[in-house]
């Protein structure tokens, strides 16, 4: 999995300059390999992904690593596809209301 960030028409890591559009991609080969090929975990992949593209990072706070969308890794609860309170919050500080 992997997301690509654009400016024009060259990649750029969006903590260091604005982009225009980002590119998502799933693998199912990688889902399949660590046994996250189901309609949940791909649910919550694929949206989990989708907050990286819209600026969100990993969930770090530890009161809010169990209900957040971007906990990372094997932390996160797979039955989340939508984001939390704080994940909502996260955005607000990031592009306001």
């Amino acid at each position: 999995m992997y997301i690509h960030h654009w400016y024009g028409n060259s990649s750029t890591d969006p903590d260091s300059a604005s982009w225009d559009y980002s590119v998502i991609s799933i693998y199912d080969n990688n889902l399949d390999a660590d046994g996250y090929k189901n309609d949940t975990n791909i649910k919550h992949t694929t949206t989990h992904e989708v907050g990286h593209s819209i600026g969100l990072a990993h969930t770090t706070d530890t009161y809010n690593k169990s209900t957040s969308l971007m906990t990372a890794g094997d932390e996160a609860d797979r039955y989340i596809n939508s984001p939390s309170a704080y994940d909502k919050n996260q955005l607000k500080s990031i592009w306001g209301n």
